[in-house]
């Protein structure tokens, strides 16, 4: 943790003595004292165990400072300060309370009789709070304006400090610089960063509290080398080892290891080695790091037994119990690896040399910490985000899905190990969410219950690191914030049951039951390979189909001529081969629920062909976001006092792309999905928002009970960043795009989300991220349902495909059935073969729960409308050829 030194000290506090009476002056001087002694008690502690106590101390001086009304400004400030950095740690991470304390800190930051080493402390603690949540421009611009104090105030900070004190915070800054250009990954900034503090030493070398900021500096520019130029990394942590302290030389050590393996100068590991086991007393993960080295070492030399004695060490380490271990007759019972996450991490990279070396007794005990390695990723219980260790992961589950192919699993040891991951990537998809609700102005209740749940679970996690069976007090500790995490759960199911249900712990595969006649196919795309997983009632069967590049290559290529209009046939060949791939060996039942990842997210599966047939024309297809979605615990049906609430928005200043405006040219004034809307109205009678009553703000103060959302406007799913995909409003007011991070904000009781206009894709073909956010952010909200294009909707053939779709729901049919039909109608009563091409139908996909909706019947009967759409179309059909005709005309004057 990057943290800013001498915050803590506590300067005495200077008064002015001629402006009171003596007696007043006394009181108060006492009172100061009072304060600054409360202070230094606060400091020392400000640690994980008694931050609440510092907390309690901070506040109560800050109240004796209020009701005594004391005019001084550098002791507010620094009580400011503090109580700004103790709302910071990680066991309290109260942001909003620090957030306060720092704003009125910064109030009196100008002030000329706060103290220079005050605001420089200040400015360091914000830079090294923004450094930890990797927001490291604007540490940067922190750390920037403490420095530059610091130069201009150099002799009233020597006379507050000292010089040796003032040459050594000099000393830090400078470093942070290097830090933080580190961070950043830029090598020009990071060397003149380094070039300037290495300056500073050699002209302050005489000063031997900085050596350790040299020693620093130069290993954080060696860890920038080390992945890449083994030579430049070993020259800098050579230069931190000769001046660092003991742990700097250590983990120079160590990283030159590292970087020697990576560019396999094996020939420097045997004395690095010899030199790593010459340190004395090495800590747990020291020693970790040197039987890593080794057992990478030896296994690339293909040394089985040093390996295996190295291996042996290692994992005692990472056992709870003491007993020891041996690698060639390994058994997953004896071995309960400690919790931190660091050492799945370590778990797996051991995992991995073992296996390299193809010894059957080294390869099962892989196959062993691979699993104990899932394990300890699914249980972990302050659900720490995996992203930073998602190759490592990747690995693991990768090995395990290889693992049941191979040893033909029980179903029972599949299902278990199928919920693993489910629980893992559940919790990891949530996390991405509240990680990036910047964009949001609206925050629900829920993001303070998962704040603090948050907290308290990694509360748990310390307390159980460090539990001794018989310590009582650490028990009770335990059983108190259990009880709390208890109450917290019990609010989420209250505020959301949906999310609460995604997100727990406890999801498993074998309680799922699934309608009769329904097969789920999940696909997982894991370290280049790609896996397929087929689910019923009675069976799960896993395959690995092959190399996943491939596979993408063939998907881009078929989604790219699906939407070149004027190649009409090209598209078959491909879609036979995707089928061949992907679907070829399977009996295609009544229902398929599809579980994509990465670019056949965007697959429209229902366009893959057998012979000659269409998917469609043999199965109703939904699709899921993953394995928890299909829990129907989930999803109630309700009685709505309205059928479908719409939107239609109205863009009067709206500014489209030249990439959006080859799509629609000047149909994005809508007009078609207008009239689509008023049509649909009259079919299954609603509420209607139209032109600028469509808005954003409407939207949130909708207060009818509706069973379907439709949203009329343009969507842009952004696959390059999901958090960036948004629904567009009406353009009267300026706050127009509802961000999907927003829509976790947002509540509703509805059972379908319809975008039935323009869905405008940024980013490619390669994740399809946007999509899946999409319908999670609304699964979020409470609507389990969504339907939306893959592509942009021609008005053409939508308002038809959506008045059919409206009708077979109003006839009670479920949802994937009811888009089925309706594109299948489509088909047959478009006689134009051009319109029969699968841009203009293929484009719209359920995401959700299938379940039908119980709409309140009245007006016409659904076949009459069906019959005014099927002419509808036929005059659309008709107008189509006209304005084909007339251009062909055009184009031969011309």
């Amino acid at each position: 943790m990057k943290i800013a030194i001498c915050i803590s000290i506590v300067l005495p506090v200077l008064v002015d003595s001629q402006q009171k009476p003596e007696i007043e002056q006394k009181i108060e001087d006492s009172i100061i004292r009072q304060i600054n002694t409360l202070r230094e008690e606060a400091s020392k502690l400000s640690n994980v165990d008694k931050a609440q106590k510092a907390i309690e101390k901070l506040e109560y001086s800050l109240q004796l400072f209020n009701d005594n009304t004391i005019k001084n400004n550098t002791l507010q400030f620094g009580l400011y300060v503090d109580l700004s950095q103790v709302y910071n740690i990680e066991s309290i991470r109260n942001e909003l309370k620090s957030i306060e304390y720092v704003n009125k800190a910064e109030a009196l930051a100008t002030e000329k009789d706060v103290k220079t080493y005050d605001l420089i402390n200040f400015y360091i603690s914000l830079g090294a709070n923004e450094y930890e949540e990797s927001k490291y421009e604007k540490s940067l611009g922190y750390i920037t304006i403490a420095y530059n104090i610091l130069k201009e105030r150099k002799k009233k900070l020597k006379e507050e400090i000292g010089f040796s004190s003032e040459k050594k915070l000099e000393a830090t800054l400078l470093e942070w610089f290097v830090s933080l250009n580190f961070s950043l990954q830029n090598e020009n900034e990071l060397l003149e960063s380094h070039r300037r503090l290495e300056n500073f030493y050699e002209e302050n070398n005489h000063f031997k509290d900085i050596d350790y900021y040299y020693a620093l500096g130069s290993f954080r520019v060696g860890r920038f080398y080390q992945p890449n130029n083994a030579d430049k990394a070993e020259y800098y942590f050579n230069k931190a080892e000769t001046k660092g302290d003991r742990n700097i030389k250590i983990y120079s050590n160590v990283c030159k290891g590292f970087a020697f393996l990576g560019a396999e100068q094996f020939d420097k590991i045997p004395a690095l080695i010899k030199k790593l086991k010459n340190f004395q007393d090495l800590n747990k993960f020291q020693e970790l790091n040197l039987h890593e080295i080794a057992s990478r070492y030896y296994s690339e030399t293909n040394n089985i037994d040093e390996l295996t004695i190295h291996a042996n060490k290692a994992l005692k380490l990472l056992n709870t119990s003491d007993e020891p271990i041996n690698v060639l007759n390994f058994n997953s019972k004896d071995f309960e690896p400690i919790t931190q996450l660091k050492y799945p991490i370590l778990l797996n990279q051991f995992a991995l040399f073992l296996e390299q070396t193809n010894k059957p007794e080294l390869v099962t005990t892989s196959t062993e910490l691979f699993k104990i390695g899932l394990k300890q990723f699914a249980d972990r219980i302050d659900r720490k985000p995996i992203n930073n260790h998602f190759a490592n992961y990747d690995i693991i589950r990768n090995r395990n899905l290889k693992h049941l192919i191979q040893e033909e699993a029980s179903i029972e040891v599949k299902q278990d190990i199928l919920s693993q991951i489910e629980r893992i990537e559940n919790r990891a998809t949530l996390n991405r969410l509240l990680f990036n609700r910047e964009l949001a102005d609206r925050k629900s209740n829920l993001d303070s219950l998962f704040s603090e749940e948050n907290k308290l679970r990694e509360e748990i996690t310390q307390i159980k690191q460090k539990q001794i069976e018989k310590d009582t007090l650490l028990n009770q500790q335990l059983f108190e914030l259990s009880l709390q995490l208890d109450d917290i759960n019990q609010q989420l199911i209250n505020e959301n049951p949906k999310i609460f249900s995604l997100n727990s712990s406890e999801f498993d595969l074998s309680s799922i039951r699934l309608e009769k006649n329904t097969k789920v196919i999940k696909y997982i795309k894991s370290e280049n390979e790609l896996f397929r997983v087929i689910i019923s009632n009675s069976d799960i069967s896993i395959k690995n189909i092959g190399a996943y590049t491939a596979i993408e290559t063939d998907i881009i290529s078929f989604l790219n001529t699906i939407k070149n209009l004027n190649n009409s046939n090209g598209y078959e060949n491909l879609s036979k081969k995707l089928y061949n791939l992907l679907l070829s060996d399977i009996e295609i039942v009544n229902n398929t629920i599809i579980i994509a990842e990465a670019s056949l997210r965007n697959l429209p599966f229902e366009l893959l062909k057998e012979d000659e047939n269409y998917l469609i024309e043999k199965t109703s297809i939904s699709y899921v976001s993953g394995l928890s979605y299909l829990n129907s615990q989930l999803y109630k049906s309700n009685s709505y006092d309205e059928n479908i609430t719409f939107f239609a928005p109205s863009y009067n200043s709206f500014s489209p792309s030249v990439n959006e405006l080859a799509v629609r040219g000047e149909a994005y004034n809508l007009k078609g999905a207008k009239e689509e809307v008023r049509l649909l109205n009259k079919l299954v009678d609603g509420i209607v928002f139209e032109n600028e009553n469509a808005s954003k703000s409407q939207f949130f103060s909708l207060n009818s009970n509706s069973a379907v959302l439709h949203l009329a406007g343009h969507a842009f799913l952004n696959n390059k960043d999901p958090e960036l995909s948004h629904i567009v409003f009406s353009d009267n007011e300026e706050d127009n795009k509802l961000f999907i991070s927003e829509l976790y904000g947002f509540k509703s009781n509805a059972e379908l989300a319809v975008l039935s206009a323009c869905n405008t894709g940024v980013g490619g073909y390669q994740d399809g991220d946007g999509l899946i956010s999409l319908s999670q952010a609304f699964m979020y909200s409470g609507i389990p349902a969504t339907v939306s294009s893959l592509w942009s909707a021609p008005d053409i053939s939508t308002k038809q495909i959506m008045v059919s779709f409206y009708g077979y729901l109003n006839e009670g049919l479920t949802k994937s059935k009811a888009l089925r039909n309706a594109k299948l109608d489509y088909l047959k009563n478009t006689d134009n073969l051009k319109l029969k091409h699968p841009y203009y139908w293929a484009g719209f996909v359920l995401y959700g729960n299938d379940s039908p909706i119980n709409f309140n019947t009245s007006g016409m009967p659904f076949y009459y409308w069906f019959i005014i759409g099927v002419l509808g179309t036929l005059l659309l059909v008709y107008l189509f050829s006209i304005k084909k005709k007339n251009s062909s005309q055009n184009a031969r004057a011309i």
